[in-house]
């Protein structure tokens, strides 16, 4: 028998369908269809709602992302792929990209716990800029200028917007969720900067 989720794991490790589809960047309706066939796995709750479980959903997301970055198209031919960039070269010799993958993961959870509530949440907000400091600590220990880090993480900052071009809110309710997504990511930068200002 598979245990319902608790209140507790719900906000911690479940998302509700609305949160679930805004990470996978699907429209509502097409997650709902992939759980009923099995393609995407769920829980339900005792009344009957649908649960995801976070850490699944953030894996597929950064497969996809791995995929996207693989690819031959490049939107805009004037920026180097991934694979040309030389921050990414950095990393790989660091050993530093799968830890960086992993804080990726863990900035894509927070930003869905901060877009499903309706309070500015301190504490998410100083995950975040914890998450930036870490990441100069791991650019920096890969050899990487600011500029470079900076460079690193606005690419994958591209790859968390594009989600919320999927997010079938209202343009109102849209742009207030787009101010949300960008005081966490502004919180990295910010976490990020202070991180190389402190080691000078």
């Amino acid at each position: 028998m598979t245990a319902q989720p608790t209140q507790r794991s719900q906000s911690d490790r479940w998302l509700s369908l609305g949160e679930a589809s805004a990470v996978l960047g699907v429209h509502r309706s097409t997650l709902r269809r992939w759980a009923d066939e099995g393609r995407i796995a769920c829980q339900r709750t005792v009344g009957g709602h649908r649960r995801f479980d976070r850490a699944l959903l953030l894996r597929s997301v950064a497969e996809r992302g791995e995929a996207a970055a693989g690819s031959t198209h490049h939107p805009d031919p004037t920026q180097p792929s991934l694979t040309e960039a030389e921050w990414h070269g950095r990393l790989q010799d660091a050993g530093q990209v799968e830890q960086l993958r992993a804080m990726g993961q863990r900035l894509s959870g927070i930003v869905v716990q901060y877009l499903g509530r309706d309070d500015a949440d301190l504490r998410l907000l100083a995950e975040a800029r914890a998450l930036g400091r870490d990441y100069a600590v791991r650019s920096r220990s890969a050899g990487m200028s600011v500029a470079q880090a900076v460079e690193a993480f606005l690419f994958y900052r591209a790859n968390l917007v594009r989600l919320l071009s999927h997010d079938p809110a209202p343009a109102a309710d849209g742009l207030a969720r787009y101010e949300r997504f960008d005081s966490v990511v502004s919180a990295v930068l910010v976490g990020l900067v202070r991180g190389y200002a402190d080691a000078a």
